[in-house]
């Protein structure tokens, strides 16, 4: 039986998107609500998670790569304690302007991921905040989910969710 697989943008799905300025340092991460949960529920249906995440904040001065792998290891420090594993973190450091391949919705990063973790999965799906996480999930033909928030939806979700909760009952459903 394959597993199913999920990729999440990080900054409002796993945790609060706020300022530039704050986005840097490991120990303001907050967790938004329902994800302990959510993840929980989800490894029990054999999902796999990694997370896909644009950091432009890097290119823009803000903070360094470094910062954006010591949140990371925070973040996973939580999910340890509840027995969840991010299985890897791809990020983008670079401007929108700057035309890179690896800035969703282009597929660089993906491109990166299908080498490193060549599996097939079955269930396939993409959770983020920005149309540009929705469009990323589009391109690989996963189902895409739209979590309302801080930024306007001028993309066409397969579901659109007010929060993690929604969503991950959104992906039960296909169970």
């Amino acid at each position: 039986m394959k597993p199913n697989l999920l990729f999440l943008d990080r900054d409002g799905v796993l945790i609060l998107d706020r300022d530039y300025g704050e986005l840097g340092d490991p120990f303001k991460i907050k967790f938004l609500e329902g994800v302990f949960e959510g993840l929980k529920i989800l490894k029990e249906k054999r999902f796999h998670f990694f997370v896909f995440t644009n950091q432009s904040g890097i290119q823009r001065g803000y903070y360094g790569e470094k910062n954006v792998i010591k949140i990371h290891e925070r973040i996973d420090q939580f999910l340890y304690e509840k027995g969840i594993k991010i299985f890897e973190y791809y990020f983008c450091p670079h401007l929108p302007d700057e035309g890179c391949s690896c800035r969703k919705p282009n597929l660089g990063l993906y491109r990166k991921w299908i080498k490193e973790f060549p599996f097939q999965y079955d269930k396939k799906f993409m959770i983020g905040d920005k149309d540009s996480d929705v469009e990323f999930g589009k391109k690989l033909g996963f189902k895409t989910i739209f979590i309302e928030g801080r930024y306007e939806r001028n993309s066409n979700p397969d579901f659109i969710a007010k929060n993690f909760k929604q969503a991950v009952d959104f992906i039960c459903s296909f169970f």
